[in-house]
This record gives structure tokens, C-alpha cells and sequence, in this order.
């Protein structure tokens, strides 16, 4: 149950990248739901479980409020923007191939920030998908070079700020349950976006507002929960592996659907950071994306 769920996970998670090019909504519109969703959502759950208040509460009196909750918002508010950006600019493929560098980030960012000791394996895993990451921008699909460039630049900040979400997550002073790490990801993207929101949607289709309500839905909420059921079934490290499985549909829907084709380079390249980000999570086991 708990490996199809995962599935189910996963599934939810690859239907992002397509959607953002089907939609063809501002992206800043696009942010702004989908952090309002899963905040809302979630905040509904923790104020009816009487736990609100926690959340707002500073660690050192009881809550679990924190920098490190605040850093972790931060992260996951630029993360976003990013994230729905670089999609936009970049093919599917191209971009979550990408975007599941950050378990070599992370390996990268405890080794800088925190003098943790990296093995010879773990520094052949950075090399590997390092070399995968050239690989894929050797060609760039018959896209302008520089929008492939930045586009891709802004991707792998976007992998860095999740990165960076999860180590502040990490280590937050009191224990965090799963619905309160979700809601404080999005909280600070969801406040800031809010006027953006109030802004745009008396100008957009009502029909494409609701879709993306419901993508939102999808992707932050029923994707998560599906996930951290998972978590209760299956070891952590397992779970987490298994996820990268969103590349595959990613890359069916996008061959399928979106007309996107890759050179056998690129499929190489691509292999190689599936490789590379595995191995980092086999050694490491950070918490999923």
C-alpha cells in the first residue's frame, strides 16, 4: 500500500510541470495559488485541531516558530516563482531533471555550512550528476541559448532553495508535525502573493482559476498527504527514492502530450543525474522535496 501510494504521490507531483505550459497563466498569479491552497488548507486542519496558535508561538516559549521556520517559508517563496519560471522557459524534461538536484545540494551545503565530512562515493555522486547537468545543456532543444541558460540558472537556484528548506526544517528547535511543515512552507508565499491574487483573478477566466485551484489542490495537498501516509508504511529513505519515479511520468507526459523530444546525449545526461541525486539520497536520506 505504502509503495502505491508513492505512486500516487508522485503522479500528483509530475502534472505540475505540464500544467504550468498548458495553462499559460502569469506566473505570478500561479504562485499565488498555489501557495494560498495548501495554506489555507492546511491552516483549516491545524485550527481545527486547536493548533494554531503553536505555530505562531516562538520555539523558546513552547511554539515552534522559529528563524528556521521563517528561513524554510523564505526559501520555499522563491523556490516557487522559480520553480513555476523555470518550467515555463524550459522544457518539462529539461527542468525536473534539474530541479531533483538538490540531494547533491544538500550533500554540497552540509559540507560548506556544517563541515560534515563527504565520502569518496558521495563526491563521485556530485561529479556524476554535475557531468549530467552539462550533458543536457550541451543542445538545448531547439530553444534560444540564452533563454536555456537562464532559464536553467534559474532552476538550480530553485533546487538550492529547497535544499535550503529542508536543512532549516531539519533543525527546528521543537518537533514539527507533517501538516505544520506544509503549512509553514507555503505561509509566507501565500501572504505575499495574496495582493497579487486579489489583483489578477477578476482578471482571468474563472474557468482557469478554478483548474489551477484544483491543480493546487492536486500537487501541494493530496500529493503530500498521499506521501507522508506513505512514510508511515515505508522507511523514509525508501519512500524518498521511490519518488523519483515523478521524472518518468514527467517525462511520458511531456513526450506524449507536449510534443518534447530529447537527443540520446540528453537522455544520457538526464540518467546521470537520476544516478548522481539517487546516490546522494542512499547515503544521506534528507526529507522529500
Amino acid at each position: 500500500m505504502g509503495f502505491l501510494q508513492i505512486i500516487g504521490a508522485a503522479l500528483c507531483w509530475s502534472l505540475s510541470a505540464p500544467y504550468v505550459k498548458w495553462i499559460g497563466l502569469p506566473i505570478p498569479y500561479l504562485t499565488s495559488i498555489r501557495c494560498l491552497v495548501p495554506t489555507l488548507v492546511m491552516g483549516g486542519i491545524i485550527y481545527s485541531n486547536l493548533g494554531i496558535r503553536r505555530i505562531f508561538t516562538p520555539a523558546s516559549y513552547g511554539g515552534v516558530w522559529s528563524w528556521h521556520t521563517t528561513m524554510a517559508s523564505l526559501f520555499n517563496l522563491v523556490r516557487s516563482i522559480l520553480y513555476f519560471w523555470g518550467f515555463s522557459v524550459l522544457p518539462v524534461g529539461h527542468a525536473i531533471l534539474l530541479i531533483y538536484t538538490w540531494p547533491i545540494i544538500i550533500s554540497l551545503l552540509n559540507w560548506i555550512l556544517f563541515k560534515e565530512r563527504l565520502t569518496l562515493f558521495q563526491w563521485a555522486m556530485a561529479i556524476t550528476a554535475l557531468v549530467g547537468i552539462i550533458l543536457i545543456e550541451v543542445q538545448p532543444m531547439a530553444m534560444p541559448t540564452e533563454r536555456v541558460i537562464l532559464g536553467s540558472i534559474g532552476v538550480i537556484i530553485a533546487a538550492m532553495c529547497n535544499a535550503g528548506m529542508i536543512l532549516t526544517l531539519q533543525r527546528t528547535p521543537q518537533p514539527i508535525s507533517k501538516t505544520e511543515q506544509v503549512f509553514i512552507q507555503n505561509c509566507f508565499g501565500g501572504l505575499v502573493f495574496l495582493p497579487v491574487f486579489l489583483r489578477d483573478v477578476v482578471n482571468v477566466s474563472p474557468v482557469r482559476t478554478g483548474i489551477s485551484i484544483i491543480m493546487a489542490v492536486i500537487v501541494g495537498v493530496v500529493g503530500f498527504a498521499l506521501f507522508f501516509s506513505a512514510l508511515r508504511k515505508i522507511p523514509t529513505g525508501q519512500a524518498a527514492i521511490l519518488s523519483y519515479i515523478e521524472i518518468v511520468f514527467t517525462l511520458i507526459i511531456a513526450t506524449l502530450f507536449l510534443n518534447e523530444h530529447y537527443t540520446p546525449i540528453q537522455w544520457f545526461g538526464g540518467f546521470l543525474i537520476v544516478l548522481g541525486s539517487v546516490g546522494a539520497q542512499v547515503i544521506q536520506r534528507p526529507m522529500p522535496r
